[in-house]
This record gives structure tokens, sequence and C-alpha cells, in this order.
């Protein structure tokens, strides 16, 4: 916990996948109870259609 009158900095950390990594989730979620919501995607597929204007319907991704 902080306390005093002295400035506080934070630094936000991002982290990239490798080129090729699929996310996927993990099989411990899924059962005859909980089937997946969503397909598996490559993350850098993901990154284009998300941040270069290609994301038109976002329910692309639902099954």
């Amino acid at each position: 916990m902080m306390s005093g009158d002295k400035d506080r900095y934070s630094i936000a950390a991002f982290i990239i996948p490798n080129e090729g990594t699929i996310i996927k989730t993990s099989k411990e979620f899924i059962d005859d109870q909980h089937s997946r919501l969503f397909k598996d995607f490559d993350f850098m597929d993901f990154f284009l259609f998300a941040f270069f204007g290609l994301a038109k319907l976002i329910n692309s991704v639902v099954i």
C-alpha cells in the first residue's frame, strides 16, 4: 500500500504471443454442461482483424 506525498508511477506491460499462436478455451472448462462459446483463433489474425479496420461483425467468432 502506498502512503505519503510522493509521486507514484505505473508501467503497463503487454505481451504479444509468437506468430502462429492459437488462442483457445482450456479443455478443463468444457464439458457436457459447459459447451464452447467461441472458436479457436490465431492471435495475429485476431490482432489484424481488430486493430486495422477489419472488425465489422464481432459475432463472426461465435460458434
